[in-house]
């Protein structure tokens, strides 16, 4: 796995569809893999809090990634989250562990390298060795479990004059935080990939890379429709930013990701279970008419790209 240069654009967290039994359901896996392969995305991001990774054992997340780097042979890039272990020799070995997988980066958690009374230099000497010890391209997520870390311009800095970091899943849900990160890794390889909705189109203008957010497992065409055109400065990017900034609104609930699960199944054709892991959500029907209608509305609407 060597150090490349990823795509700009949508990044959507995937999900992970679960049976009755909630063993994962491989096929619906497949079939889901295809599907965001179709709306024409950047890339994909397997095995994060979306996709439930906490309530997958260490052989799953691995099964995991395998399964959607084997199904999209290449024809995009693929990251996975890796630092699972109490020490820093446990992360490194999971880190291994995930690279064998052939993810194209493995994704450091930020709160999981360091704990929250650590200071930022912790932190940084700590990645500095992932990186060392591994050789493993890295990236880096802003996870909000176990607790919430952002990174600070100058580790990001330090981090892009190390080399082999190419990813960073931001999440600060400011614009100005987002375009000041993507400024300290000017030149590098490492790209910056908003996690905010109402802010993407602002953050992209600023020198951002793309999203990488839930709304990607609603309409990730149109997610990736504003990073192109808003890079090039198209004036309807406005308007679909504000569509999929209210989209994202009602999307971004404590049901999540049940109601991606439901939405990509009844709205988006994707033959899989609303059933979770990480607790017994159960979509009511007011839950189900809210979905269906947002789906409805926006087939209803001009959209500047066709949704498949």
């Amino acid at each position: 796995m060597g150090v490349g240069v990823l795509p700009s654009g949508a990044w959507p967290v995937m999900v992970t569809p679960f049976k009755e039994d909630r063993s994962i359901d491989w096929s619906a896996l497949d079939e889901l893999t295809e599907w965001y392969l179709g709306t024409g995305i950047a890339g994909l991001f397997a095995v994060a809090q979306t996709s439930e990774m906490y309530a997958l054992s260490a052989s799953e997340r691995l099964a995991v990634a395998r399964r959607v780097v084997d199904r999209v042979a290449g024809r995009i890039p693929v990251v996975a989250t890796g630092t699972f272990g109490a020490t820093p020799d446990e992360q490194a070995d999971a880190v291994r562990a995930m690279a064998d997988t052939g993810v194209d980066a493995v994704i450091a958690v930020t709160s999981q390298v360091a704990e929250q009374a650590d200071g930022d230099q912790v932190l940084l000497d700590r990645l500095v060795h992932l990186r060392a010890a591994t050789g493993a391209t890295l990236g880096l997520y802003e996870c909000p479990q176990p607790y919430k870390r952002l990174l600070a311009t100058e580790v990001l800095s330090a981090l892009a004059a190390v080399g082999g970091f190419v990813f960073l899943k931001e999440t600060s849900e400011r614009p100005d935080v987002v375009a000041a990160k993507a400024a300290a890794v000017a030149g590098s390889t490492l790209k910056v990939y908003n996690a905010e909705m109402s802010g993407l189109l602002e953050s992209v203008r600023a020198g951002a890379h793309g999203f990488c957010g839930n709304a990607g497992n609603y309409y990730p065409e149109l997610v990736q429709w504003i990073c192109d055109a808003g890079s090039q400065g198209d004036p309807g990017a406005e308007r679909i930013q504000r569509i999929m900034t209210v989209v994202d609104a009602v999307v971004s609930t404590p049901l999540y990701p049940a109601s991606a699960k439901y939405f990509l199944a009844s709205a988006r054709g994707v033959r899989m279970s609303p059933i979770c892991r990480v607790e017994n959500i159960g979509l009511g029907e007011h839950d189900r008419r809210l979905l269906d209608h947002l789906a409805r509305t926006m087939r209803e609407l001009e959209l500047p790209v066709a949704l498949v």
